[in-house]
């Protein structure tokens, strides 16, 4: 019943922001966006903060800054908030290119748009207004509504930051997402500082010119805080398959059906389309196989939103008496619990190397030369399936 109130009260903040768009009242959105803000309930600030920080929530990332905070109390007073209302409002001003098309992304007409800027302009004067002291902060570089953001608190003296995600990428990924940003894009020194997870990643920045290296700081993972408390032993085997995307590590081409693609940006000689769609059907396959042969093994199918609804859904009507099936939400819980972590170009790899859990990575042999490789990180080959027959075995 809440979760129905909540959607209905969402629904309404969302039609007011599409009106405000449409009225031109930046005013009116301003009061919307503050309504909807909330304090989360985990971070504890001290005393006579005077430092407001709004951070745009992404999933995954605000749970990497609740996890960073842990024992500590925050410097700032802390408010998530929900970034679909900033895209209500891109979207009515600028009539652009989706957001996967970046071929047709023409930034330049966005900061240029007077009447979108000004009202940028005019949200922000009211969010300081209101705050004294206001602050933005996201997740990562490329999501459309957030570069208008950024330039428009450049141009108000609004500081916004970036606490990147975006940091464990294969090499060909690095290459492809950073020529993408360096053409469309052109820098993000709007942006006052940004946060990485490690120093390839900011030697990356800095060598593809996108960022100057006195605004890069180098943070660790902070997901890898975990409580080793919390690590429990199980009565029976429980194994986790984290879903792999079909497109992990291959850089920003959603949406791409040609090979050229690949081939303009790395220089490689692909004849066809690759992805790692195989290995993801032969995984739910064969533990599915396993399941029936073990049914006391407790198997659980973590999967992504926008990704994998599908896939689960299938599971679901097959109606396995010991398949769970999850999807979305961040996988920390489903570390600490189980007893065999298999994943594909994930962090959940690392993380599970952390916390000492067998690991399986089902990448094939068959894959393992280039230019594939550019496009996997590299594992222990003690951890690697070498095919689907060793999969099963």
């Amino acid at each position: 019943m809440k979760k129905k109130i909540y959607s209905i009260y969402q629904k309404i903040l969302y039609a007011l922001t599409y009106l405000s768009a449409r009225l031109n009242s930046p005013f009116l959105f301003a009061s919307i966006y503050i309504i909807q803000l909330r304090k989360p309930r985990e971070i504890k600030t001290k005393d006579k903060n005077k430092i407001n920080l709004i951070i745009l929530e992404k999933s995954g990332g605000t749970h990497d800054i609740i996890n960073s905070l842990k024992n500590h109390k925050s410097k700032k007073n802390i408010f998530f908030s929900d970034r679909n209302f900033l895209k209500i409002i891109h979207d009515q001003f600028t009539n652009s290119a989706t957001f996967k098309d970046f071929e047709k992304y023409d930034v330049k007409k966005e900061i240029n748009n007077a009447k979108y800027m000004s009202f940028l302009n005019n949200f922000l004067n009211y969010m300081s207004k209101h705050f004294n002291n206001v602050e933005f902060m996201t997740f990562n570089f490329n999501y459309r509504p957030n570069f208008s953001l950024q330039h428009a608190c450049k141009r108000s003296d609004i500081n916004y930051y970036v606490c990147l995600k975006e940091c464990m990428s294969t090499d060909g990924e690095f290459y492809i997402d950073h020529s993408v940003y360096r053409k469309y894009y052109k820098s993000f020194n709007d942006i006052t500082k940004v946060s990485v997870y490690n120093y390839r990643t900011k030697n990356k920045l800095i060598s593809n010119k996108l960022l100057d290296k006195n605004k890069i700081q180098v943070i660790g993972y902070p997901r890898l805080n975990i409580n080793q408390k919390k690590i429990r032993k199980n009565n029976k085997l429980k194994i986790t398959f984290f879903l792999i995307d079909p497109l992990v590590g291959l850089g920003r081409i959603k949406g791409r059906t040609t090979h050229q693609y690949h081939n303009k940006f790395l220089n490689t000689k692909f004849k066809k389309l690759f992805d790692w769609q195989i290995m993801l059907d032969d995984t739910i396959s064969t533990i599915k196989k396993l399941s029936i042969k073990y049914p006391n093994v407790e198997f659980v199918f973590k999967g992504k939103i926008g990704v994998h609804e599908e896939y689960l859904n299938k599971i679901k009507k097959d109606k396995y008496s010991n398949i769970k099936t999850f999807s979305g939400g961040v996988g920390t819980s489903f570390l600490e619990s189980s007893d065999l972590i298999i994943s594909f170009g994930s962090t959940v790899i690392f993380e599970s190397m952390v916390l000492k859990k067998n690991v399986l990575v089902p990448f094939y042999k068959k894959f393992r030369k280039n230019p594939f490789l550019k496009f996997v990180h590299k594992y222990p080959k003690t951890i690697l399936a070498d095919s689907r027959n060793d999969l099963e075995n």
